[in-house]
């Protein structure tokens, strides 16, 4: 994509000035970081990116193109959970190629949080009546360059309590599988892990991810053993509330389900059984939601003196209204499949012998349309909830525009 620099048409001062000094600064860190070969070659890809990025933060963007990055930064906002899934997408698969944790490959993943940063503060700017807007190749191009060069070993998955099946329940699908059914499927945080592992390495070639629970349960939620003295074998504690980074390894946990929300996919959940507290948060991570008659749904957190903190209560506020979510986590109470088809939280019900198939017809339906128009409309139907009607008309017009040039260039 070519950029048309205009230097009478500058960014606002004060998104010019953090980017620049925090970019260069990262930049220059890793000229001086240690790090093997591999992570090197990784981290200067993305940092060279940067670069570019830098001198259109110093110069300018034509107003046409300022308005488009806008609208791709907006869309892409939102799926990256504050730029933690770019974050750790760095440094996990840097960590799983080498073995060890480069500087290099931090300078890059505090640049990349940076980015969203400024974005934010340009958003704020621009709401005020200011001009500025940030290319989003730098970090569009990074999530992309890993995406799909790992792909976890199944041993790995298998310790984690999962299953990754690749073209099920069909070419360019891919079925994700909860395995321990022995626990009802009962979720421990390296089964969060692994989930976020299988998120970051998804082949480009998947569009439709169908998320399901081995035997009778979908999820019977978290590993309960992990709260006692015993713990769960394999598993490290839980860590204390009153270590400086508990909030972090909340977020760390988070990624598992944020991916699940990106443009590129339509995640579907396939729900039989129980899915509970972090179960069922993991089926409202999911864009759809297919039930069986049998299906029980239940936020159980706060009954354990928990707030739900997996990403679920926002889409569940945005399914059901506040009253009808405060009502179900503040209850604890179980919602059986035809009321939670009544509120909503599932697209279909059927019986348990027809799951599957269930599955496959809605897989099959949206692998039919065009790549690129699936990941514009959800992208256009993701910005819906904050925009007034105006917004979403320009929403619209912006996307459509996008789209058919797109097309029109062979892009």
């Amino acid at each position: 994509m070519s950029y048309r620099l205009e230097p009478n048409r500058p960014v606002p001062q004060s998104v010019r000035k953090i980017a620049a000094s925090q970019i260069e600064d990262l930049i220059a860190e890793h000229g001086n970081g240690a790090a093997s070969p591999v992570a090197v070659h990784e981290a200067r890809k993305v940092l060279k990116r940067l670069r570019a990025l830098l001198s259109l933060i110093r110069q300018g963007l034509d107003e046409d193109e300022l308005a488009r990055e806008k609208e791709r930064l907006r869309g892409i906002a939102g799926t990256l959970a504050g730029a933690r899934d770019a974050h750790v997408m760095i440094e996990t698969a840097t960590m799983l190629q080498n073995g060890a944790m480069p500087r290099s490959c931090q300078a890059t993943s505090k640049a990349l949080m940076t980015l969203l940063e400024v974005r934010r503060a340009e958003a704020d700017e621009g709401e005020a009546g200011g001009n500025g807007g940030l290319p989003v190749d730098a970090l569009q191009g990074a999530r992309e360059a890993l995406r799909g060069t790992l792909t976890p070993a199944p041993a790995g998955l298998a310790r984690a309590g999962l299953r990754l099946d690749l073209d099920q329940p069909a070419a360019g699908a891919a079925t994700v599988t909860l395995s321990r059914p022995e626990r009802r499927n009962a979720m421990t945080p390296g089964t969060w892990r692994g989930l976020a592992a299988i998120g970051r390495s998804l082949p480009h070639s998947v569009r439709v991810v169908v998320v399901r629970g081995d035997g009778p349960s979908f999820c019977a939620g978290i590993d309960l053993r992990l709260f006692g003295a015993e713990g769960v074998a394999g598993e490290e504690p839980l860590p204390s509330p009153a270590d400086a980074g508990f909030e972090d390894w909340i977020s760390s946990c988070q990624e598992g389900f944020g991916w699940l929300h990106d443009p590129s996919i339509v995640s579907v959940a396939a729900v039989r059984g129980h899915a509970i507290g972090a179960g069922f948060q993991l089926a409202l991570a999911c864009d759809l939601r297919i039930l069986t008659d049998d299906a029980r749904l239940c936020m159980r957190e706060p009954t354990l003196g928990l707030v739900p903190d997996l990403m679920g209560t926002k889409p569940l506020v945005d399914i059901v209204g506040l009253p009808r979510a405060l009502e179900l986590c503040l209850t604890g109470r179980s919602v059986a499949a035809a009321e939670a088809g009544a509120l909503r939280l599932a697209e279909l019900v059927v019986p348990a012998g027809d799951l599957d198939a269930a599955v496959a017809d809605l897989v099959a339906a949206i692998l039919t349309l065009d790549p690129a128009t699936a990941r514009a409309t959800k992208r256009l139907l993701g910005q819906a909830p904050g925009h007034t009607l105006e917004q979403q008309a320009a929403a619209e017009r912006r996307a459509q525009t996008a789209l058919q040039r797109e097309r029109l260039t062979g892009g």
